[in-house]
């Protein structure tokens, strides 16, 4: 994926994302101009420049995930202050997208304390994704009807073009 796509997937919902990867992207934090750097800890060492090392056609699901999973986080939220206010708040971060055995692949960091429902959803939400992603066009986000197996999941113009 572009870096300039990134940044305004990122842009959307910075809070899902960590800190270090606003810095890498170079995105303000907290208002406050952020100067790019390389240093991204919680990073997976799959590629140095991207963080979602997907084709832009599945841009509509890993917006759709971070729509989703935004939405559980706040009601998990409001759930757990209700019951609890003094328990400490879980914190999921996404730390990138991969083409993984030809399909998404979103990852999310999550911390320890973070309950079996909420991380039920988020794994069910990862699931739903990959399995969309048999059915949409890496490159240009077209419907597919019919994918070979162990194959790039294309359009036949993006298959024709690329051959």
């Amino acid at each position: 994926m572009r870096k300039q796509t990134e940044i305004s997937l990122v842009e959307k919902r910075p809070h899902l994302f960590h800190s270090s990867i606003l810095n890498a992207l170079g995105i303000a934090i907290n208002n406050q101009a952020s100067s790019t750097s390389k240093e991204v800890r919680l990073r997976w060492g799959y590629k140095e420049e991207n963080f979602f090392e997907c084709g832009e056609g599945w841009l509509q699901i890993i917006a759709a995930f971070m729509e989703s999973l935004d939405h559980y986080l706040s009601e998990h939220e409001i759930a757990v202050a209700e019951d609890d206010p003094t328990t400490e708040k879980a914190t999921v971060f996404i730390n990138g997208a991969m083409s993984h055995q030809q399909r998404l692949y979103i990852m999310v960091d999550m911390s320890s304390n973070i309950d079996e429902l909420l991380l039920s959803k988020i794994r069910a939400m990862q699931e739903f994704s990959a399995a969309m992603s048999g059915f949409i066009c890496e490159v240009c986000s077209t419907s597919v009807k019919e994918v070979e197996p162990n194959s790039r999941v294309q359009c036949a113009v993006c298959r024709c073009s690329q051959a």
